[in-house]
């Protein structure tokens, strides 16, 4: 499980009015993941906990999608709008990962691709 941060919002009250994730393909180390495992993926303010479970900041922007196998492609979207405080630091945006624990048994590099689409205003900063 893990996560690598890939915006960096202005520093403001974010209205995220919606997010759309189209095609996201995961290509896994040779040998490192079987095919046939799984996982979840999901976009938030911040990377997973240790608890092992992709919830809270960790899928804010964009749901927890299961992802099984793991050479399928998915999309998902934001169910509602939502607001974030970035006015006393900015919020960041991170792509978040978790393989089911019993596919895989060491860390690995794989390569994610995909287009998010986030529409959002900067209400202002004060």
């Amino acid at each position: 499980m893990g996560g690598v941060k890939i915006y960096d919002f202005t520093a403001g009250r974010i209205l995220v009015l919606g997010v759309t994730v189209d095609s996201i393909a995961i290509t896994i180390d040779t040998n490192a993941i079987d095919a046939a495992d799984g996982g979840d993926w999901a976009f938030g303010t911040a990377v997973p906990g240790a608890d092992g479970v992709l919830d809270g900041t960790a899928v804010d922007f964009c749901p927890a999608t299961s992802v099984d196998a793991i050479t399928n492609v998915v999309s998902a979207a934001l169910a509602a709008s939502a607001q974030f405080d970035g006015t006393t630091t900015a919020k960041d945006l991170y792509f978040n990962m978790l393989i089911d624990d019993a596919d895989v048994s060491a860390t690995h590099t794989n390569l994610i691709n995909g287009t998010a689409t986030i529409q959002w205003i900067n209400l202002g900063d004060y």
